[in-house]
């Protein structure tokens, strides 16, 4: 996968994880509010995931070539 396509990757689950806290906050129920922040939080992770990997493999080919 493309550095491209990662980042795209990486906004799509950042624009889920703010969908998720919007659903949240919108919500009276306390148990699906919870559910609901529990998913924002898992999209945030799969981002910060990719966004670590991305950074990794471009400090990888950075050293590379030189």
């Amino acid at each position: 996968m493309n550095g491209v396509s990662v980042m795209k990757m990486i906004a799509e689950y950042l624009v889920h994880a703010v969908h998720f806290e919007q659903m949240a906050a919108e919500t009276a129920d306390e148990e699906l509010r919870e559910t609901l922040l529990a998913q924002a939080r898992a999209y945030h992770k799969m981002a910060a995931e990719r966004t670590k990997r991305l950074m990794s493999n471009y400090r990888q080919r950075s050293q590379n070539s030189k």
